[in-house]
């Protein structure tokens, strides 16, 4: 992730980093932590359930409540059976 490199004319080291890894590193974080997020509430998911029908997951009260109203998959739009 970085290196360290000592300076000629002085003791103390510097450090060099590599930015475009580091925008890398957190662009994949990122993401992995979207995957703990529920598409409906856009809060962490403490309850996680996954819809049979379109393998899309959601927090388990969420998606209650939205197929109390709705019988389709909030993220896709499929009809659910």
């Amino acid at each position: 992730m970085y290196q360290q490199q000592h300076n000629s004319t002085s003791s103390s080291p510097t450090n060099i980093f590599d930015k475009k890894e580091i925008e890398q590193q957190i662009e994949q974080w990122a993401n992995k932590l979207k995957s703990y997020i529920c598409p409906i509430s856009q809060q962490l998911m403490t309850g996680p359930v996954v819809l049979s029908e379109t393998g899309h997951t959601y927090n388990r009260k969420e998606i209650e409540q939205w197929l109390q109203r709705q019988n389709t998959c909030p993220s896709t739009g499929i009809k659910l059976k």
